[in-house]
Order: C-alpha cells, then structure tokens, then sequence
C-alpha cells in the first residue's frame, strides 16, 4: 500500500499528533481564548517578528507554525496590524521585491517586555494568573523559533510514521514502533535536564 493522506488510518493518526501538538501548545500559553484581542494579535506578530524580519504572508506562517494550527491569523487581521505597530515605531519595514519586510525595533521588544500576556478568562497577566509566576515573563527571542522548529519536527515523525503504517510489512511497523517509543523516552528526559 502506497502512502496517501486519504487512507482513513493515516488521516486520523495526523489528526491527532496535530491534536496533541495543538494541546500542548495550549498548555503553554495563557492565551487560549477562541477570541483573538488586538493585545494577542500585537503580541503574536512582534513575537514572530522577534525571530527576524518577514512580510506579512511570513508572520502569519511563523504564527501558525507555532501554534500548530491553533491560530492562523488572517490577511485582515496582520496587515492592519503591521501597518499599525509601523505607525506605532514598534516595528519598521524594508522594501524587497515589492513586498514590504517587517522587523521589531527596540521600542517594540520594549513594548512585549511591558505588555505581558493576557488570561483571557480573568484580564490579568501572566504575573498574577494561576501559574504562580511574579511579574511579566520575558521570552527570550529564540524560544519562538526554536517552538516552531519543533513543532516542524513532530509533524514530520507524524507523516514518517503515517508513511510506515501505509505499508503491510509487520516488520517495518514494530521497528517504527520501536524507534518512535526510543524517541519519545529521550525527548521526555529532556524535560528533566537542567537548562
């Protein structure tokens, strides 16, 4: 059996590591809201913006990406957006090509570090939510594009092992098996280490 994202068994296994990913990344920040607030929206594009300069079709794919499908802004949502926060100073642009190019200025990256996260379900930010935490967390700029990065991996072992389940062999089932249970121990024992 050939692979195809139309076989029944393969399109529900992707369904749900894009689930779990969705989930996790959930667990991950305050903001899981259905509703996107303007603060959200700010804060995602200069979040993205803060792993180097893209167009707009770009922040929204970084967004995307980091979410694992979570929160896909729309071309109404960013656009807007960036021409406000350019008008703000919190980001400039570059001409390429004939698409403008984004990137954070220091007044933005002042602004993330001043305006934290909002839990949707009390206003408070993420120094009094539940989490315990006192004051604003600074994310530091790799964790965005480091997040998107992973999340680009577990997508691509999902489709590996949604390949290897296409096919009849017992063999190559067990040794994937195998090698994804080998995997998951090593990447859980990450969660255990010292940063």
């Amino acid at each position: 059996m050939k692979f195809s994202a139309e076989n029944p068994d393969i399109k529900r296994f992707l369904e749900q590591v894009k689930t779990a990913f969705n989930e996790r990344m959930k667990e991950n920040t305050a903001e899981s809201d259905a509703s996107v607030t303007e603060h959200t929206l700010r804060r995602a594009i200069l979040t993205a913006l803060q792993g180097g300069a893209k167009n707009g079709r770009g922040v929204q794919e970084t967004i995307s990406a980091v979410s694992a499908g979570a929160f896909v802004p729309t071309e109404s949502q960013v656009f807007p957006t960036l021409e406000a926060l350019a008008g703000e100073g919190l980001v400039s642009f570059t001409l390429e090509a004939e698409k403008k190019v984004y990137a954070i200025t220091d007044a933005g990256s002042d602004w993330l570090a001043a305006n934290p996260a909002v839990d949707s379900g009390s206003g408070a930010s993420n120094g009094d939510s539940a989490s315990g935490s006192a004051g604003s967390k600074h994310i530091p700029k790799d964790t965005f594009k480091s997040k998107a990065e992973l999340v680009k991996a577990g997508l691509k072992l999902g489709q590996a092992v949604a390949a290897v389940g296409g096919t009849e062999s017992v063999a190559k089932h067990k040794r994937a098996a195998e090698i994804v249970e080998s995997a998951s121990k090593a990447v859980f024992a990450i969660l255990a280490e010292d940063d």
